[in-house]
């Protein structure tokens, strides 16, 4: 599975590291990213508020199939739910409790 974690700070940074633990994370994108993410994820240079880009990001190519999104992108989230599947809050903390065992 194809993951984008979208922000820049570092909660964003703690969860690209949690998913990047899990066998089934095949790639993390991280929009816009930071130095850390950046050492554990591919960062890529869209603002987190740039929902056309964003938008984009989701077709073919590169052909996200998930995105974990951050507290601070529910916006983005519930704009992008009709061409992508989202996780919300709750299913993140469940994943991510998942993955630490």
């Amino acid at each position: 599975m194809k993951i984008l974690v979208i922000g820049s700070g570092g909660r964003e940074h703690a969860l690209a590291w949690k998913l990047a633990r899990s066998p089934d994370a095949e790639r993390i994108f991280c929009a816009p990213g930071n130095a850390g993410t950046a050492e554990i994820a591919e960062n890529v240079a869209i603002s987190s508020d740039d929902l056309k880009a964003l938008a984009q990001l989701s077709d073919p190519k590169p052909s996200i199939d998930t995105r974990g999104l951050s507290p601070l992108a529910t916006e983005v989230a519930n704009r992008l739910k009709h061409r992508i599947k989202t996780l919300d809050e709750a299913a993140l903390k469940t994943i991510l409790k998942q993955i630490g065992r």
